[in-house]
């Protein structure tokens, strides 16, 4: 089998063959081809490639993200060939596959075309770590050997790097590698470029590609385009390769890139229904602020059509952009004509509550089969309709989840209060989905004869439930078969249950808790720590002081950040290799901000790390994983202009820095980049978050279009922040006070650049005579809170309405605010009579 020609004669007879007969045949020779590839990339043909890359398709599907290693050849052809099998893969691979892929193709291109080579991560070439096994469980019996060659593999590879390294020199910055055939080649990982190569595409080579037929399908149903990325290829196209009559009239060859259109305003009627349909199932954030001008465009400049029911058909999922003033005018009977395609839209409670009404208003009973099939219009339906639905035909029904994770909190418990009527507590458990068990009082739990851990397992426990139950069941004792077991339920395990483990059995409970370390509360984790710590001295005095690598391995990174202060200072040079790599997985949210452990870690790591700072790498100081969040900036500003420049863009990152960090930090940022508002798009993408140092540099920020998308996107890639704020202690860094006033000043500013040309002090006049309107108050969402008093005073009746719910889920208006609103609410609504 290992010879290409017999192989390749088995794999054209699968290929020959019926689905079922071929199937197994295929997985096993699948791994075995990838190995050929691998070994002999470089003296196959065309032909003999091909055959074994279709072979090996199934493998390379099931591959983890750490034994996915690539080939060394440099053929173009060959090269082709990988790259039709990868875009036939796209959706299988993860995010690290595609940008390895991506490294891997850039690599080759700069080999074959400029004879350089890049300075790309190893893990490019190499894998970071060893190989895991082949996953198939009919594989097993050819684990060691596949193992061990691909490990023989790899050093091969690396001597090869190596080698060939010293021969080719390295390649300048702004390789030019992006020509139209390597576009067409790329195919579905173009939506993965770096921002910077995206921008620095040729242009002759952007559009020669947008004009091929392979444009198209490179950016069909593609998802997870970063919002950047995707403006920025959008806008080249737009400016770069059509004019603006054709580009429009060429839209529908855009696929998934048509997501980030602008200007929708503009379009005709045929247009907005043409893009419309387009985005129908696009996900990036401003999307919906899209769909609202196109529904707006549309019912604007068709009179007739606005008043149809058939509208609300045509309009697909964009139908939830519709304002309740127009959903309301509907009939129940136009409504249940459409049903269907109002049951597949997103709608908000207030959408859903008024659609529900209409539906329902006669009706005090409904069969589950119509509850099941109202999608996210089930949110409106009242509590009085809920209770009296039967369990038959929902519990158990798969379908129920689904429903169920719609539901408000009222609801939910509504529905569990029907349920009980109809079932016992034991048949309510077992057909419940996670989404309704949340939900589930401990008195139900307490009649549901659960008396076994087996019967927690895979069950989605809230923590009182998970205590509750490991009490009712276990008592205050646990051992190690049992703790494997639960699951979820993890979260009830206390820290009596922890302090009564055997001694010899905590390092094993230690490894077991880690697997289920999402669950885990602060507290656990810190008990964990102390037990497993207080067992290692006890079977050896001194374990830390004379710790080897592998021991220190054994430790779970989630517990070593718990180690007592002096034991870390003590702990051996030795270990640097171990305590290294434990660094680059810790997560240092689990210790509070002021803990000392924070400043002692980082200290140790920097004493690994050897040498002088000035003449660290940036690979070197990278190694520190999340400490660099740490780092003195005192310390950071002796690096060298490389090393400074990574550092600081990974700080970009953080989820704390230390209080008396940040002033000397920004200091420094500025130092190096200069001032903020003169920042480039590269710089400001890089460095953003790091803006929030500094309150007063968010507010001097220039008024630019892409300034305003970049800010939009931040503030979409933070943190929400939670209903309850966790102790101080324990909270992050980031004030978004400053960023959420300068994106309202640049979203209702954006419609008036043309009078700013032309009007020098122009901005406080504009800004008291601007209205708030639906389109603005349902992008601004938290953002409305900025509105002064006399601008929601001026707000029409009619966008008061429709923006009601939206106004409504702000908690943080001023007393003038609300003052504002109440009076809006007199004026349309009446004075409440009977409210104390």
């Amino acid at each position: 089998m290992w010879n290409c020609t017999d192989m390749g004669h088995m794999i054209e007879l699968m290929r020959n063959t019926s689905e079922s007969p071929r199937c197994l045949m295929r997985a096993f020779v699948a791994p075995l081809s990838w190995l050929a590839i691998m070994q002999n990339g470089t003296s196959l043909n065309k032909e003999d490639l091909t055959k074994l890359l279709w072979a090996a398709k199934p493998f390379l599907e099931t591959m983890p993200p750490s034994s996915f290693v690539l080939p060394a050849f440099s053929q173009s052809s060959h090269l082709a060939e990988m790259m039709k099998v990868f875009s036939e893969m796209f959706s299988f691979l993860s995010e690290e596959q595609r940008n390895e892929i991506i490294g891997w193709v850039k690599e080759r291109v700069a080999q074959n075309e400029f004879n350089c080579s890049l300075k790309a991560p190893a893990s490019s070439i190499l894998p970071s770590k060893p190989l895991e096994k082949p996953t198939m469980a009919f594989f097993f019996y050819l684990e060691s050997a596949l193992q061990a060659i691909i490990q023989r593999l790899s050093v091969c590879l690396f001597f090869f790097v190596i080698l060939s390294s010293t021969a080719v020199r390295t390649c300048p910055p702004g390789l030019p590698w992006l020509k139209a055939r390597m576009l067409a080649m790329m195919g579905p990982f173009l939506s993965r470029l770096p921002f910077e190569e995206a921008k620095t595409i040729p242009k002759e080579e952007l559009c020669e590609f947008f004009r091929t037929p392979d444009f198209s399908p490179s950016f069909h149903n593609v998802i997870g385009i970063q919002p950047a990325l995707g403006r920025t290829l959008f806008q080249r196209l737009k400016q770069e390769c059509s004019s603006s009559d054709n580009f429009t009239q060429n839209m529908d060859r855009l696929g998934s890139l048509a997501c980030f259109f602008d200007g929708a305003m503009s379009l005709n009627l045929n247009l907005s229904r043409k893009l419309l349909s387009q985005i129908d199932a696009c996900k990036n954030s401003e999307i919906d602020k899209v769909k609202r001008q196109l529904v707006q465009n549309i019912l604007e400049k068709d009179d007739v059509f606005s008043s149809s029911p058939e509208m609300l058909q045509s309009l697909g999922s964009s139908v939830s952009v519709l304002p309740l003033s127009k959903l309301s005018r509907f009939t129940p009977e136009e409504l249940n004509n459409i049903f269907s395609s109002l049951s597949q839209a997103k709608w908000s409670p207030a959408q859903a509550k008024t659609l529900a009404q209409k539906l329902f208003e006669a009706t005090k009973n409904i069969s589950s089969e119509r509850l099941l099939s109202l999608g996210s219009m089930v949110r409106g339906v009242a509590s009085a309709v809920l209770k009296n639905v039967k369990a038959k035909g929902l519990l158990g029904n798969e379908a129920l989840e689904t429903m169920s994770e719609k539901m408000s909190s009222l609801q939910r418990a509504t529905l569990l209060d029907a349920f009980r009527r109809d079932v016992n507590a034991s048949e309510l458990v077992k057909g419940l989905p996670d989404s309704l068990l949340s939900s589930l009082s401990l008195s139900t739990l307490e009649k549901a004869n659960l008396s076994s851990v087996d019967q927690l397992q895979g069950r989605g426990w809230t923590p009182a439930q998970s205590a509750f139950l490991l009490k009712k069941i276990l008592g205050n004792n646990i051992n190690l078969s049992e703790l494997r077991k639960l699951g979820q339920a993890v979260q009830g395990v206390t820290c009596e249950m922890i302090g009564k483990i055997n001694r010899t059995d905590a390092l094993e409970m230690a490894q077991t808790l880690n697997k289920s370390s999402a669950w885990l509360s602060r507290v656990q984790i810190r008990c964990a720590a102390q037990k497993l710590f207080t067992s290692l001295e006890e079977q050896r005095p001194g374990y830390f002081s004379d710790i080897k690598n592998s021991e220190l391995q054994a430790i779970p990174a989630l517990l070593l950040i718990h180690l007592p202060v002096d034991k870390i200072q003590n702990l051996s040079d030795a270990v640097c290799p171990a305590f290294m790599e434990k660094m680059t997985q810790v997560n240092l949210t689990f210790l509070p901000n002021s803990s000392p452990a924070r400043y002692t870690l980082t200290r140790k790591a920097i004493g690994c790390l050897k040498g002088n700072v000035s003449v660290l790498s940036a690979a070197e100081v990278l190694t520190l994983g999340p400490l660099v969040c740490e780092l003195d900036p005192a310390w950071i500003s002796s690096l060298n202009p490389a090393a400074l420049n990574s550092t600081l863009q990974a700080l970009a990152s953080c989820q704390y820095i230390q209080q008396q960090h940040r002033e000397h930090l920004f200091r420094l940022l500025t130092g190096t980049y200069g001032d903020p508002a003169n920042w480039s798009e590269v710089d400001m993408r890089a460095l953003g978050p790091l803006l929030l140092l500094n309150d007063t540099a968010v507010e001097k920020l220039p008024s630019k279009s892409w300034l305003r998308s970049y800010l939009s996107d931040l503030m979409d890639s933070l943190p929400s922040q939670p209903v309850v704020p966790p102790p101080k202690e324990f909270r992050s860094w980031l004030d978004l006070s400053a960023l959420r006033r300068k994106l309202f000043e640049l979203k209702t500013s954006s419609t008036l650049q043309n009078r700013r040309k032309r009007e020098v002090a122009v901005s406080l006049t504009v800004m008291s005579t601007l209205e708030p309107t639906l389109i603005y108050i349902e992008d601004l969402k938290q953002g409305n809170v900025y509105w002064t008093p006399t601008q929601l005073s001026k707000m029409t009746m009619q966008t008061f309405k429709d923006a009601m719910s939206t106004l409504g889920e702000i908690n943080n208006y001023s007393t003038e605010q609300l003052a504002a609103l109440k009076a809006k609410i007199v004026a349309g609504m009446g004075q409440c009579v009977h409210v104390e």
